[in-house]
């Protein structure tokens, strides 16, 4: 009798280490799988969007905000002096510049924004619920915070801005390209500007 007692008790010791093992390993699978898929849409530097998660946020977004008659923002931002920077105080520097560019932008935007690192010195912003009106003014108080930031290299940093509102024929890529050309026209035209579309002429 007591043999079958104690059988019984160290059947059910062993099915409850077992069952704890188990769940301790599926557990580490899920944070495993929720961080391989973390990995794959995030930039490593900047810990922002990368392309292929900004893709599929501006798919969702401008599905949703078209639904609802919702507007809709896109921004190019471009560092204006990364490469003067790079050259003169190396990539590492160039690297903190644009780290702690990604924290002013995260600052100011809502948890609804998308910020993705586009490449190199450019980043996308996504603005949904957002219209060109309200879009300018928070790049007014993004583009202000930049230039009142140290960054710990010997020169200003300032950025180029290009925001266009969704119409009713846009695609990302085309609110992409029209963002870009916005921002390489104030480059041209002197660097640190907000260039803008209304459906019209091109503005600052």
């Amino acid at each position: 009798m007591l043999a079958s007692v104690v059988y019984t008790m160290v059947a059910i010791t062993l099915c409850t280490i077992s069952s704890f093992h188990n769940e301790k390993n599926q557990l580490g699978e899920f944070i495993s799988k929720t961080r391989l898929e973390q990995l794959s849409t995030t930039d490593f530097l900047t810990n922002t969007a990368n392309r292929f998660r900004l893709e599929e946020e501006a798919d969702r977004w401008m599905n949703f905000c078209r639904r609802q008659k919702l507007p809709l923002c896109l921004v190019f931002v471009d560092v204006d002096n990364l490469k003067q920077i790079n050259d003169t105080y190396g990539h590492v520097a160039g690297d903190s510049v644009l780290v702690m560019l990604s924290t002013l932008m995260q600052k100011q935007l809502r948890n609804s924004d998308t910020i993705s690192r586009w490449g190199g010195d450019e980043f996308v912003l996504l603005l949904p619920n957002v219209s060109l009106k309200n879009a300018i003014s928070l790049l007014e108080r993004l583009k202000a915070s930049v230039l009142k930031t140290d960054f710990g290299v010997g020169v200003k940093v300032t950025c180029s801005y290009g925001v266009v509102e969704m119409g009713e024929e846009s695609t990302f890529q085309s609110l992409l390209r029209e963002a870009d050309e916005l921002m390489y026209s104030g480059k041209r035209e002197g660097k640190n500007r907000i260039s803008y579309i209304e459906r019209g002429e091109p503005q600052e």
